[in-house]
């Protein structure tokens, strides 16, 4: 069974936004409950006009902070293993914290937005086959904030590596990210292409396709663990040639998109993540913190023929 279909979850809000959560179970997706909490407590006490057709606001600087306690949260759910329990009573759930010390220090200014322009998504286990194998290196719990379906605010969260990596696209990134100097492209000009384990023989031929029979690819499991190695420099693209959920990609994109790089289709076009029911991205991924302009042509080119 696909629990990443079959658990897949919207919360519809009455303030207009909407949660998007992923997979692994009712009591997970229940143990991250309280951020929906979150979403009314940013926006003030809303009075009863608010509910009837006029917009309340959310801080984001607010919902970052929460985004990242909700995250790390997750990420405790994970290591305690209290997925394994059949039930979670939500109203015992405190709600997501909304001040963040580092977020803080780092973002001078903050923005409003109407509540109807934003999408949050989660995924609380990402990497779930590697968790059951106990390859624990490659899980991430992630939660990512689109405003009319860019993707904005992003967190990745390492749980057994106590790493949380968050960005703020146009604002900045957190202080304790390891990002690679700029690189002029693919290290020794051979490129270090970083794709799925799960789809690493159609992935590895379209890489030497691409880049060259000298290409080094690495398999690894977690979109969000191979976006996160390609910003810390241990690889130099991202590439997945198959259909993935947008909950895999949204925090990854937000945080390339606050240190300037990017995250595509393979046909060069942003993801849009608007849409809560369209959840499915179809056109592959090319992920890259620099030169981007490098590698998409020879993807394109495959592509085409």
């Amino acid at each position: 069974m696909d629990s990443k279909e079959t658990n897949a979850k919207i919360v519809k809000m009455n303030l207009g936004a909407s949660i998007r959560l992923n997979k692994f179970g009712i009591a997970l997706i229940g143990g991250m409950i309280f951020f929906i909490v979150l979403l009314y407590r940013n926006s003030g006490s809303p009075s009863q006009s608010d509910f009837d057709g006029r917009a309340a606001t959310v801080s984001l600087k607010r919902l970052l902070s929460a985004a990242i306690d909700a995250a790390e949260r997750g990420g405790k759910i994970v290591i305690s293993e209290e997925h394994d329990k059949s039930n979670v009573d939500a109203s015992t759930v405190s709600p997501a914290a909304t001040f963040n010390v580092e977020v803080e220090s780092t973002i001078v200014d903050d923005d409003s937005i109407p509540a109807e322009d934003i999408r949050v998504w989660i995924d609380p286990l990402d990497a779930t086959q590697e968790y059951t194998e106990n390859l624990k290196q490659y899980v991430t719990t992630m939660v990512c904030v689109a405003v009319k379906g860019y993707p904005t605010l992003g967190v990745i969260h390492k749980p057994f590596e106590n790493l949380t990596a968050w960005g703020w696209a146009g604002k900045g990134v957190s202080p304790k990210l390891h990002v690679t100097k700029d690189q002029g492209g693919p290290k020794d000009d051979i490129a270090h292409i970083i794709v799925s384990r799960s789809h690493s023989g159609d992935v590895k031929d379209v890489a030497l396709k691409a880049f060259g029979e000298s290409t080094v690819v690495i398999p690894a499991g977690g979109a969000g663990y191979k976006t996160l190695a390609v910003i810390q420099g241990e690889a130099d693209a991202y590439v997945h040639v198959t259909l993935i959920k947008k909950w895999d990609l949204c925090a990854g994109n937000a945080i390339l998109n606050a240190l300037g790089g990017k995250m595509t289709t393979l046909k060069g076009t942003p993801i849009d993540y608007g849409n809560r029911e369209e959840y499915k991205n179809q056109g592959g991924v090319l992920a890259t913190l620099y030169q981007h302009d490098y590698y998409l042509p020879k993807l394109q080119v495959l592509q085409k023929s």
